[in-house]
């Protein structure tokens, strides 16, 4: 249950900068404030979360399986060598989702329960290529680096 737990608080925080941004930017365009310092700002603050996200994948793994603090900068030393495919398959992931068509061009019911149903099968195989990123990402990891393999 505690590695539960840390699991799902260090996959919170992975996605923090993502998420402040996205808060900024809506902060930004309900107060008015069109400039276009702020709105570049955010944006670069948006694409650095997306970075941190897709550099982190396997940091929830091993924190969870550890009994002490895994910082965020020693997954991202062990995965050197593997940092940009992890950034080409995390953008790959993230657009298989794309693949189905909007439930808004359901015409009746029937097309609308099949829409419904491969969704959630492209769903459950965009969760299952996301954790296998994580766990790949992880191994990758555990043999550069020989505090993450003891774990």
């Amino acid at each position: 249950m505690a590695g539960f737990a840390k699991f799902t608080a260090v996959s919170i925080l992975t996605f923090v900068p993502i998420l402040s941004s996205l808060a900024a930017l809506v902060y930004t365009s309900g107060a008015g404030a069109h400039d276009g310092l702020i709105i570049s700002t955010v944006i670069a603050l948006f694409l650095v979360g997306l970075l941190f996200v897709a550099f982190l994948p396997a940091w929830p793994i091993a924190q969870a399986i550890s009994p002490r603090f895994v910082s965020p900068m020693q997954i991202v030393k062990a995965t050197k060598g593997y940092r940009w495919s992890l950034i080409l398959v995390f953008f790959a992931a993230s657009s298989v989702n794309k693949l189905m068509p909007s439930m808004s061009s359901a015409t009746n019911v029937g097309e609308a329960i099949a829409l419904a149903l491969c969704g959630a099968v492209v769903a459950a195989a965009t969760l299952v290529l996301t954790a296998s990123i994580a766990v790949t990402a992880w191994k990758f990891a555990a043999r550069r680096d020989a505090s993450l393999a003891q774990l």
